[in-house]
Order: structure tokens, then C-alpha cells, then sequence
């Protein structure tokens, strides 16, 4: 399979998750504005050819989507996985709203995510996980490039409903 097959499997698999749409083109010129999209989000989408230990989000994939996102009146959302292309292995990047008291406290466990991170966010998802098995819809603070939240793909799911 070529790196396009990766990044299509994992566009099919978040847009239709989250019933959203594929970005028609995207990956093939620089008018196409992300890989995914709904009415509120324009997500960019990152995999590999390989599953690894580690899910990585880059800074300069970040900032183009956040732009991107801005031109077109939509939020940002960057999806990372661990080459799997699974659901259970991906996470999102969203901008830190100013307040999160949006969310229902109920269903929603917020909590800083407190590691040095520069250009790359990177994690071990099985680390992560055992941080958001004691609570579903886990949500972590990040401090970055700016203060964003990271979840998982099904966390997010929940979350897009309440912005």
C-alpha cells in the first residue's frame, strides 16, 4: 500500500466515526484545506505505514490547520494515530476554549496533562490510556504551542456535540 492508501484508510475511518465528510482532494494541492470536515471542524489527519509505540502531533501540521480552520470559520481539529488506523488508537488536538465549563462535569473528566513538549506532542497511547482508564471521556490540558485539550477519537466524538 502507498502512504495515500494509509492516509485515505484513516480519513474513511475518522470522517465516518464522527459522520463527518472527506475533503475531496486533500493531500493534492494547497487550495484543498484539511482531510476532514463538518459543519463546526476542519480536521487535518496524520497516520504512518506502520504501527509504532508512539502518536505523534507536529507543530508545523498544527499551525497549518489552526490557519486553515481560521480562513474557512471553522475549529481546528488534528487527529494523530499510531499507524493503525483504529479508532481506539487515535487522538484529536483541539484549541483550549477560554472556559470549559461547557462541558457536563458528569460525563467529562478534565485534567492537566503536565510534560515538556516543543515542536512535537508526541505519547505512548498505552501510557496515555492507563491515565484515561479510571475515567471515561478523559480530557487532558495541554500546555503547547498554545493551551489545547487531547483526547481520543470517542472522547472527541462526545465532545463535538457540546461546542
Amino acid at each position: 500500500m502507498s502512504t495515500k492508501d494509509y492516509s485515505n484508510a484513516q480519513e474513511s475511518m475518522i470522517a465516518d466515526f464522527l459522520g463527518w465528510s472527506k475533503v475531496a482532494g486533500s493531500g493534492a494541492a494547497d487550495f484543498h484545506a484539511g482531510d476532514v470536515v463538518s459543519d463546526k471542524f476542519l480536521g487535518e489527519c496524520k497516520t504512518h505505514e506502520s504501527v509504532g509505540s508512539k502518536v505523534v502531533f507536529r507543530q508545523d501540521v498544527w499551525k497549518k490547520i489552526t490557519d486553515e480552520a481560521m480562513v474557512f470559520g471553522r475549529k481546528p481539529v488534528l487527529f494523530a494515530d499510531d499507524g493503525s488506523q483504529s479508532w481506539r488508537r487515535t487522538y484529536c488536538l483541539v484549541k483550549k476554549p477560554v472556559d470549559l465549563s461547557f462541558l457536563p462535569k458528569k460525563e467529562f473528566f478534565v485534567s492537566s496533562y503536565n510534560v515538556n513538549f516543543k515542536k512535537q506532542l508526541n505519547f505512548d497511547p498505552d501510557k496515555l490510556y492507563a491515565k484515561m482508564k479510571k475515567n471515561d471521556n478523559s480530557v487532558f490540558v495541554v500546555a503547547w504551542v498554545e493551551d489545547v485539550l487531547l483526547m481520543n477519537l470517542n472522547t472527541f466524538n462526545e465532545y463535538q456535540k457540546y461546542v
